[in-house]
């Protein structure tokens, strides 16, 4: 059945309540029904959501569609977190729905008496989505007011279980998303002319759209350079390229496109060559273990695709040549060598070998073979509230699995149950640390260690546990950045276990959990996440989680206002005047794989002529050329400043400034891809005749250009922050003002309240350039708050008084 117009189905009064009636008998009746497990409505495109005893019903049509709605088709209720909280059959015939269009979704909040977060607490905004069954897309629903058609939010209530229902329409919106590259295989890098590279891509579509692919390269041939692929998703993409007979290293690039447009790129570097001559890339850390008379080496492998072998040497001496002592495949990253002598150095050396011949120069450990004569050293540190038992063995193995660690109370009876160590072996075996947490006390702490050589040591201490140090997250640092997708592992130190883990305000965590002084957490969605812990005295401490996107394609970092600061996450670009300086500071998280960082400015003359774009290098200077500020940058970097230029060096104009980050090496054209956002710079000369400006949002910083003046209401005590441009050929008077029960008032220069028949007086006259913050008390109620800048020869008479300030509303 198609929908009609918005809100059809609640145009007349006696429908409107008869659907009600019946909805609410509906209501009582499902519940008893899932009360009595008599039966489950279940979807099986949404999940299902974890009920909790708080719930709430929305209840009303879907409208403004041409989509055919039916039974099959599924509504989901999100979180902000995108956590389903709530799904339904949207019109499904089995339980009572008059029609196919109309839905009855039941939401779960949040139970505070669980530390499980089963939903949003009350007054959290809920989202929706809508499943089409025939087409398997899914729509955004946006929530509408079902007696005037107009935008509204959906809020869950936060009501016990058995509310009543809550009455809304709700439209749905086509979300097209960009296609995606979910395998990419292009093998081998290498070749000699005339050679084939084999291309296998996967490809996909949330929208099941049909998708178009191109391949180009700077030469050789494909077979077929151009196509279309269909759902089912995902499907694979096969072809193959032929290298050409000039030498040199090739480009190849591969772009996929949606029905709308949208399209994603990826590409591959080939080397053509005549003859292979280029080694691989080495191996990666390269470690050593002495087992009795044995080494073990293990070693990262080479990142290098065509890697056929490792081949491992051996010398004695510093003078000596390394002689081959054996080889594995590339799947092993292991060997041992047996039968050495005791007290001899040796230096191992592993290198990777290409299926060319050519190999790496390789990765060298130095070992040396004593005989395990004595047994292990055992030593124990108290810190705060951790017991740090250490064991070390210089001349052999330590046996980590046979050593242990007891505790015991100050009586002499064992801890129940036993405090839990964990534990961490050196790479080369011959120390192990072991850690557990106590609350204050006194404690005998009895280890027994063994080495490989079947040596045991014991001893017992004696230590008081105090009271441990401050509760604080390892290295002092609550902010924590990191990639999307991935598990967050925070240290805790000091303070007292167990430790209890809750959220702050309205966030949401997927999953968390502590082991000992370890917290880990999963699933934080991009954007920003505050967390609370608390140890077994009450002491909190807030840790601030900062989710980053994960970098598999061009991401266009927004300018979203001006700001003084940069923000990795929301705004890593910010531009800060102070003094008469123009400084940018760009501010960048750490990402899972390299990126490379563009930071760009454009100037546009007042009089409309051609645009200027400038692109910042390395170096900080600006290039009309395309270059990146920062190419394979892989640390996050806080508020680096990458230019600073006096505000009067600045021809009149307007500037825009941009940042976009990539993923290392993709290329780009000779214009940014997608909508950049930027904030405007303006630097012009005195204003010609009286300005005032309206300030539009009560901002807690002022903005020079946009609102020079920004102000606080903090219970009727006005705090006033002033920041106005740079002017270069003259000087501005600045008048104040505001509106209170006996009209419009002045601010004096001395701050206080003046009226209009005590004359007409600047806050401040005769200034090129303006910073300065100051409180405001009175006991008049103000209510709106004014401004005005002008020229320092413009006669101050009774006309100000004709002029409309802009102004802010402070009710």
């Amino acid at each position: 059945m198609k929908t009609g117009m918005e809100g059809e189905r609640f145009q007349e009064a006696p429908m409107l309540r008869k659907v009600a009636f019946v909805s609410i008998l509906l209501f009582f009746f499902m519940v008893t029904c899932v009360n009595a497990n008599e039966f489950t409505l279940e979807t099986r495109h949404f999940e299902q959501p974890v009920a909790s005893p708080l719930m709430h019903v929305f209840q009303g049509v879907i409208v403004g569609s041409d989509i055919e709605i039916g039974t099959g088709d599924e509504l989901a209720a999100l979180d902000l977190n995108g956590r389903v909280i709530g799904a339904s059959i949207v019109g499904d015939a089995t339980i009572g729905l008059y029609f196919p269009n109309q839905f009855w979704i039941a939401v779960y909040g949040d139970d505070p008496s669980t530390d499980y977060v089963e939903g949003p607490s009350a007054g959290d905004q809920i989202n929706f989505l809508f499943w089409d069954s025939e087409r398997n897309l899914e729509y955004v629903a946006e929530p509408i007011d079902p007696s005037t058609g107009s935008d509204i939010k959906a809020i869950w209530s936060g009501e016990f279980w058995m509310p009543p229902v809550t009455w809304i329409n709700l439209r749905l919106k086509v979300v097209n998303r960009s296609p995606q590259i979910s395998n990419w295989h292009v093998a081998p890098l290498m070749v000699k002319p005339g050679e084939t590279v084999s291309f296998k891509i996967s490809v996909e579509d949330p929208d099941n759209d049909i998708l178009q692919y191109e391949f180009t390269a700077d030469s050789g041939g494909f077979n077929p350079q151009s196509g279309t692929v269909s759902p089912d998703y995902p499907t694979e993409i096969q072809t193959k390229w032929i290298a050409p007979a000039t030498e040199g290293t090739y480009y190849i690039s591969f772009v996929l496109k949606d029905e709308k447009g949208h399209e994603v790129t990826r590409g591959a570097t080939i080397d053509v060559a005549k003859e292979d001559k280029k080694p691989p890339i080495d191996v990666g850390q390269l470690v050593g273990r002495i087992d009795g008379r044995t080494a073990i080496l293990k070693w990262d492998p080479s990142p290098s695709s065509d890697v056929v072998s490792y081949k491992i040497y051996k010398k004695q001496t510093v003078d000596d040549s390394f002689e081959l002592i054996g080889s594995v495949p590339a799947t092993s990253a292991t060997f041992s060598v047996s039968q050495l002598y005791t007290d001899v150095e040796y230096v191992f050396k592993v290198s990777a070998v290409d299926h060319a011949g050519n190999e790496s120069p390789g990765k060298t450990v130095k070992l040396i073979i004593t005989e395990d004569k004595e047994p292990p050293n055992i030593g124990v540190e108290i810190q705060g509230n951790q017991v740090w038992v250490k064991i070390s063995d210089p001349d052999g193995l330590i046996d980590e699995a046979a050593t242990i660690a007891k505790i015991t109370n100050e009586n002499g009876d064992p801890l129940t149950p036993q405090p839990v160590f964990s534990r961490e072996l050196s790479d080369d075996g011959k120390s192990l640390s072991m850690v557990t947490v106590l609350l204050p006390g006194l404690y005998v702490i009895s280890v027994e260690a063994h080495d490989k050589a079947g040596h045991v040591s014991n001893k017992f201490f004696s230590r008081v546990v105090e009271n441990g140090k401050a509760f604080q997250v390892e290295g002092g640092v609550s902010k924590i950045y990191v990639v999307e997708g991935e598990k967050i592992r925070i240290n805790l130190e000091g303070g007292i276990p167990p430790y209890k883990l809750s959220k702050k305000g309205n966030v949401y965590l997927a999953r968390s959990y502590l082991t000992g002084s370890q917290l880990s957490i999963e699933g934080i969605n991009r954007g920003f996440s505050s967390i609370e812990v608390k140890d077994a005295t009450g002491d909190p401490i807030n840790i601030d989680v900062y989710v980053v996107p994960n970098i598999e394609k061009q991401d266009i970092a927004t300018i979203k206002s001006p700001a003084n600061i940069p923000d990795p996450v929301s705004q890593p670009l910010a531009a800060n005047m102070e003094g008469g300086n123009l400084e940018l500071l760009l501010s960048v998280a750490q990402y899972s794989k390299g990126t490379d960082v563009y930071v760009a400015v454009s100037f546009e003359p007042p009089d409309g002529g051609d645009q200027i774009l400038a692109f910042f290098d390395q170096q900080g200077g600006l290039s009309q050329t395309l270059v990146p500020f920062l190419r394979g940058n892989k640390k996050a970097i806080q508020k680096n400043q990458i230019a600073k230029y006096p505000i009067s060096v600045f021809p009149e104009g307007y500037y825009k400034f941009y940042v976009l980050i990539t993923p290392e090496g993709e290329p780009l054209t000779d214009n940014f891809h997608g909508i950049l956002r930027s904030f405007d710079l303006a630097v012009s000369g005195v204003p010609k005749g009286i300005q005032g400006g309206q300030i539009t949002n009560p901002l807690p910083l002022p903005d020079p250009l946009q609102q020079p003046v920004a102000v606080t209401n903090n219970h009727g005590t006005l705090e006033v922050s002033i920041q106005t441009p740079l002017y270069n050929d003259g000087e501005v008077d600045l008048y104040l003002g505001v509106e209170t029960d006996d009209g419009l008032q002045l601010i004096s220069p001395e701050g206080t309240l003046v009226s209009l028949e005590q004359g007409i007086r600047p806050y401040a006259t005769g200034v090129t350039r303006l910073d300065k913050k100051f409180t405001l008390n009175t006991s008049k109620t103000v209510s709106k708050f004014y401004y005005l800048i002008a020229p320092t020869n413009e006669p101050a008479s009774k006309g100000l008084t004709n002029y409309n300030w802009g102004g802010l509303d402070l009710h």
